[in-house]
């Protein structure tokens, strides 16, 4: 005879890149379907990855601060029926050396010059997508899955009419990010748009950004670092969404049918999708930092040992320069005076040509492989 295991939960270890809070809210939005599945995910990791993961603690089975896989103890590693890797390659390679099935999310196919090495042992990887990714050499490899955008499937009705300006700087918090958002909120706050909102303005950014802030802006708007959860929320109260161009906030406020307006971009992946967005008309009175006489435009898919110095010469370029805030100022006063309702109807058109909703596609065959491989019967035990 044989006996099957018995029918515990399938553990799950789940990493997310610390980049924003774009990769953890995928992770989230994920989590959520895979728990409903029946599967148990642990998150690991640091950064704002850990930060907004800690807010969300109840969905995990735990949450553990680690810096590099050393910090992840052998016991788990054993326990784990596979690993996802929400664009994180810290602990993919340590997932493989111990034969942890690798599952990969990732957003960013379409701007890469290729697979990075420590994808390359996963058993699936989950492209988002998005413009572009259609030419993205070696799609049509069998361990890629193209799905939809990875966002929460359900959407509820905001109580009460929407109403205020949201402006989302993202969750990055580096030195360069804080003056960022310096130079953004001193602009945007100081214009004509933010006029139309008085009283009504929401500043939503990583816990670094809104800290430094605070110690600026008087009380006429809100600061605040939230929870996934309570940041859609407030997207959903919005009537106006003013955001850093990071791709989950862009997706999420397309779904949503905000009328959407973007700001400079802060790292290399910002600063592609906001060149796509523009490219297709989704994005019109937009700063590009590449708009600058001084910036050079960089090339399509460029390794991160050059891009990352080049746009952070950029970022410091133009938010210290005079010329680049009074474009922004240019910028926010076009905002004022567009047909917000059109542009709302076309982003949100372009968000469905996306497809159906990848975290549903993704929570679904990531469950069912984790279920299949914990299926097979175990070696008859002796009677």
């Amino acid at each position: 005879m044989t006996i099957r295991r018995t029918r515990t939960p399938p553990t799950l270890i789940a990493t997310a890149i610390s980049l924003g809070y774009g990769p953890a809210a995928k992770l989230l939005v994920l989590t959520s379907g895979l728990r409903q599945r029946g599967v148990r995910v642990v998150f690991v990791g640091n950064g704002s990855a850990l930060e907004l993961a800690s807010r969300h603690g109840k969905l995990f089975g735990d949450v553990i601060a680690a810096a590099g896989p050393s910090d992840v103890s052998g016991s788990l590693w054993r326990s784990a029926a596979g690993h996802l890797s929400v664009m994180d390659r810290t602990f993919a390679p340590q997932a493989v050396a111990r034969g942890v099935p690798l599952f990969v999310v990732d957003s960013l196919l379409w701007m890469r010059d290729g697979l990075p090495a420590a994808w390359q042992a996963a058993e699936r990887l989950w492209a988002q997508n998005f413009l572009g990714l259609h030419d993205w050499p070696g799609l049509g490899s069998s361990q890629i899955r193209v799905v939809g955008p990875i966002v929460a499937p359900d959407l509820r009705p905001p109580s009460g009419r929407s109403d205020g300006l949201l402006i989302n700087l993202g969750g990055c918090g580096g030195s360069y990010n804080i003056d960022y958002a310096r130079f953004v909120t001193r602009i945007v706050l100081a214009s004509p748009l933010a006029a139309q909102f008085a009283g009504r303005v929401t500043i939503l950014a990583g816990e670094q950004c809104i800290r430094a802030l605070q110690a600026e802006q008087g009380a006429t708007i809100q600061l605040c670092s939230a929870s996934h959860t309570a940041a859609l929320a407030r997207l959903d109260q919005a009537e106006l969404v003013l955001t850093a161009p990071g791709l989950t906030a862009t997706l999420e406020s397309f779904q949503r049918c905000k009328p959407t307006f973007f700001l400079p971009p802060q790292n290399y992946s910002q600063w592609c999708i906001l060149r796509a967005l523009r490219g297709a008309g989704l994005a019109p009175a937009a700063l590009h930092w590449e708009d600058l006489p001084e910036v050079a435009p960089l090339a399509e898919r460029l390794p991160e040992e050059v891009r990352n110095p080049l746009v952070r010469q950029a970022l410091a370029l133009g938010t210290a320069d005079a010329a680049a805030a009074a474009a922004m100022e240019q910028c926010c006063a076009r905002i004022s005076e567009m047909d917000w309702a059109e542009l709302a109807a076309w982003q949100h058109a372009f968000y469905a040509s996306l497809g159906d909703n990848g975290a549903k596609q993704i929570a679904a065959d990531l469950a069912g492989r984790l279920s299949r491989a914990r299926s097979e019967p175990a070696a008859a035990a002796p009677i």
